[in-house]
């Protein structure tokens, strides 16, 4: 079983989220300069994790991000890279850098964060799709052959039948074959069945 926690996208977040909490903090402290090496390591973090980190973690798992999406979070880490002198030495116009972490440091972040659900849902849907496609085909192969077992199992048993009681034993298992037929049948109704509940979801 995969443990949540090493999704890259729940790295991601644990590294980006604290981020805009840790900016308003420092704004809101009574001594500012006390955290600023913190929130200094916390640009340089964000930083790296927008132009490298995120893209390494989902190279990992084999999604690549797309060229155009590394160039909006590089363009993202740029303008929060504007915005780290302001928030770490705020000066007199606090309330108006407190207003812009809220109106354009949230925002970059939201943005990054769907940037990288955006690289990172888009392969895994498109590969669910095609693992559904496969198993559709090898279902409906399957029922081609299930029918194709029934219609030899009632041939084989109008054959025993003619064939009298020397035929009986072949009966039997030509029952047994029908049975076998009908049972796969039933399989991959419930399959489609639960095919098309998790389709609805």
């Amino acid at each position: 079983m995969t443990n949540w926690q090493t999704d890259p996208m729940v790295q991601i977040e644990r590294r980006l989220l604290p981020f805009v909490e840790g900016a308003l903090l420092h704004l809101l402290a009574d001594a500012p300069r006390a955290g600023t090496a913190a929130l200094e390591d916390k640009f340089a973090d964000i930083d790296r994790l927008l132009r490298r980190d995120g893209r390494t973690m989902l190279d990992d798992r084999d999604i690549d991000l797309a060229p155009e999406a590394q160039r909006r979070l590089d363009a993202i880490a740029g303008q929060i890279a504007n915005m780290r002198q302001s928030i770490i030495a705020p000066g007199p116009a606090l309330s108006k850098v407190a207003t812009n972490v809220e109106t354009s440091l949230i925002p970059l972040v939201n943005e990054a964060l769907d940037i990288f659900r955006e690289g990172f849902l888009a392969p895994v849907l498109e590969r669910q799709e095609r693992h559904q496609t496969q198993a559709l085909r090898a279902a409906k192969e399957i029922q081609m052959i299930s029918r194709q077992i029934y219609f030899i199992s009632v041939s084989a048993s109008v054959e025993a039948s003619r064939a009298g009681d020397a035929g009986r034993g072949f009966a039997i298992i030509s029952k047994q074959i029908r049975e076998l037929a009908a049972a796969t049948q039933e399989a991959l109704d419930s399959l489609r069945g639960n095919d098309r509940k998790d389709t609805a979801a």
